[in-house]
């Protein structure tokens, strides 16, 4: 532990090289990829080079984060910004909309600029911009084996190079660039990364205009007067400069650093997990003028995964529950009953929470009808 913490005061502290792994995403059924520190299991571990690693790569994310909270820079609340967003959309009536996602989030994120951005934009602290590097530069157990390969100059023999440099996913996983997803601070980097382009944002939705990003995803209503191509072209002349892209095809970094779409009033708009709509009511046989309102209901990927984790989580756990129930003593019969109660309470409660902005009754009766009811 000394050792450790002469590096770190020294700024010379070096990561070891993390393992690559696959995983399936239980929920959304889909092949992922992420970073495992080699043996950081546990405490016995208090001695080992991973185990460092691994509390190196947590007190980054940590002074990142805090960084970022001193500065009023963190995401808002999720609930603040739909909140904002369907007050935006309902009361004002001179707002075009653009809706657009960032392909491979964090892989595709350039190390140079974004080291540009961690000191000279953000000034985050010297020895804090070095640990990231350090982390960053580390690689993987996969990447060791490809260092003897020119692999960026044999794709460019065989005409593929363009292809290869906007193949974020598989140059983060060789650990040429980017900043592969999964790690403890991938998701901060990536959030730090885009500070600016949300700054940009801002201005442009000047006035009575809205933005908000999440993470990969981010919605813009801007002055109606302003022209869709003049906006989606001063976007992404902006992300050019940003990723360094400079005499890159426009097209291809729409196709492949960020997609945007052309939202019209009145359609389904898909953000945050929800489908916002605005629509009117009243009017006609009530006497009174409509008076416009927003309906909100939930995206079909947002209750796929609100099913399966419930049935994962709970439902099938019931067996394992009423096993154990039949094999241990009254006292911690009754302490296992209420740890199991308390955590589906939780649960349950931390997704209501999330759909306390819905005003779609039917789909609100059938989630309580054939999920939460039967228990």
């Amino acid at each position: 532990m000394e050792k450790l913490l002469d590096d770190l005061n020294r700024d010379v502290y070096k990561f070891s090289p993390f393992k690559f792994i696959f995983y399936i995403d239980k929920y959304f059924l889909k092949l992922r990829t992420t970073l495992k520190i080699v043996g950081a299991n546990g405490i016995q571990l208090s001695n080992n080079k991973a185990f460092y690693d691994f509390l190196v790569s947590k007190l980054i994310a940590n002074k990142v984060f805090e960084f970022l909270k001193e500065k009023d820079l963190l995401m808002p609340p999720r609930n603040k910004a739909i909140s904002e967003l369907v007050r935006k959309l309902r009361d004002e009536n001179n707002l075009k909309i653009i809706k657009g996602d960032f392909v491979s989030y964090t892989q595709n994120i350039p190390r140079k600029s974004l080291e540009k951005e961690l000191r000279n934009f953000l000034d985050i602290p010297d020895n804090v911009v070095n640990l990231i590097l350090a982390y960053l530069e580390a690689g993987n157990t996969f990447s060791v084996k490809t260092k003897t390969y020119d692999i960026r100059s044999f794709f460019s023999k065989i005409r593929f190079e363009n292809d290869y440099l906007f193949d974020g996913d598989f140059r983060s996983i060789i650990n040429e660039s980017g900043v592969l997803a999964g790690t403890p601070i991938s998701t901060l980097l990536g959030h730090v990364f885009l500070l600016r382009f949300d700054k940009k944002m801002k201005e442009i939705a000047t006035g009575n205009g809205f933005y908000c990003r999440y993470n990969d995803d981010f919605i813009l209503l801007y002055p109606s007067n302003l022209e869709f191509n003049v906006v989606k072209s001063e976007i992404i002349n902006f992300i050019r400069d940003l990723y360094d892209l400079r005499g890159r095809d426009l097209q291809d970094i729409e196709r492949k650093v960020v997609r945007i779409d052309n939202l019209k009033v009145g359609k389904d708009i898909d953000f945050l997990g929800y489908i916002l709509k605005k629509t009117h009511v009243g009017g006609e046989n009530g006497g009174n003028k409509k008076r416009p309102t927003v309906s909100i209901s939930i995206r079909y990927k947002t209750l796929k995964k609100f099913i399966f984790k419930y049935i994962i989580e709970y439902k099938l756990a019931e067996k394992e529950i009423d096993y154990r129930l039949k094999n241990i003593k009254n006292k911690e019969k009754d302490d296992e009953i209420r740890r199991y109660i308390a955590a589906k309470a939780i649960y349950l409660n931390n997704w209501l929470l999330s759909f306390i902005h819905i005003n779609d009754k039917d789909l609100l009766y059938l989630l309580y009808i054939k999920f939460v009811h039967p228990d």
